[in-house]
């Protein structure tokens, strides 16, 4: 007996059972009976596995690149389903859900997924989804699932509150109270008005509460009422202080309130009410003259700035109500004398305020 020794070649592809052959021939001395010994070459490698890695991105990545791989080679094509699925992510919002079947051909040990992210600008910390691997054919599955976490690259909203200007009466001053960028967390921050110039109470009415964004939202508004009055005191302004912040910090905690006087000096008043004398309808000459010789008697008195003669012209208005009442329905029509008395208590009103 002679033997031949034919040098196996191992390595780690999963295949079939394989043959190959040796041939006698030429003989020397001898016939040949069996001249083919057929040689049978057993696989022991495995089956190949299928798992999939986890990915860490950031949300302006464009996508996270999954990687599905074979622990082995396999000299048989391989194919396994994939499909998306939500973790504290949430699919068309925050990553683009995707689903498939991934090949490998003979010989070949990894494939990859793309998963889109969606970029916002909303606050929302760090959120995942999930690649699942199913249905393997020619492998088996050893890790199904890859983790995809979407690294929040959006800041914490800042608060801010705008100033506002209006006339005296506007009725009320409405301020914004705004974030920088939505959150997917409920924002809440408190408010309080605060005196400048403007007195709460007699300007304008205090305000004070707690404002929520609700997930999404970015602005809000405060509304303070104006206090609309007669006197004639120049532009004023208050104050609306942000404070107490939670899930946002502050950037402008103050709105500046201003408040445009609309009110005229009594000596303006005055004037205006002799010009409504002199333009009044049906109203004898001699009456008009009357009448506003005693608006004019008032003028005078009030070209002293002495506080003591607010009261003198506060009389001499008085008696000019007195001299429009005495004269109603008969030489001055009724409509004419309620406007100018009305306007003549208003004069009398601002006096009586003081300066």
């Amino acid at each position: 007996d002679e033997t031949i020794s034919v040098p196996i070649s191992e390595d780690l592809i999963y295949e079939d059972a394989e043959t190959f052959y040796v041939n006698l021939e030429n003989p020397v001395n001898a016939t040949i009976s069996d001249g083919q010994g057929k040689g049978t070459i057993l696989d022991n490698d495995l089956e190949p596995a299928l798992s999939i890695n986890d990915v860490t991105v950031s949300e302006d990545a464009g996508a996270a690149i999954f990687t599905v791989s074979l622990s082995n080679p396999s000299s048989f094509p391989v194919t396994v389903d994939y499909s998306t699925a939500d973790g504290t992510a949430t699919a068309g919002s925050d990553y683009t859900a995707v689903s498939g079947t991934l090949t490998f051909p003979a010989g070949e040990t990894d494939e990859t997924i793309s998963v889109p992210i969606v970029e916002d600008v909303i606050y929302e910390g760090d959120e995942t989804f999930y690649v699942n691997l199913a249905a393997p054919a020619n492998a088996t599955i050893s890790d199904g699932q890859g983790m995809g976490t979407i690294l929040d690259n959006d800041l914490e909203p800042t608060l801010s509150i705008n100033d506002v200007t209006v006339s005296e009466d506007a009725g009320a001053a409405t301020f914004t109270v705004s974030l920088s960028n939505p959150s997917s967390f409920p924002v809440t921050v408190d408010y309080s008005t605060a005196d400048g110039t403007a007195i709460a109470g007699s300007d304008y009415t205090a305000a004070s509460g707690t404002l929520t964004f609700n997930p999404g939202k970015t602005a809000k508004t405060i509304s303070v009422p104006i206090v609309d009055d007669l006197l004639y005191e120049g532009d004023e302004t208050f104050y609306v202080n942000l404070s107490n912040p939670a899930n946002a910090t502050i950037s402008d905690g103050q709105g500046l309130g201003t408040i445009l006087n609309d009110d005229l000096p009594p000596e303006l008043m005055i004037e205006a009410l002799i010009e409504d004398v002199v333009d009044a309808p049906d109203l004898p000459e001699a009456t008009k003259t009357s009448l506003i010789a005693s608006l004019e008697t008032a003028m005078k008195v009030l070209e002293d700035s002495n506080p003591k003669n607010d009261v003198a012209a506060i009389n001499v208005l008085k008696a000019f109500i007195n001299k429009v009442e005495a004269q109603c329905d008969k030489k001055i029509p009724e409509e004419v004398a309620d406007d100018l008395i009305a306007k003549a208590q208003d004069i009398i009103m601002v006096l009586s305020l003081g300066p």
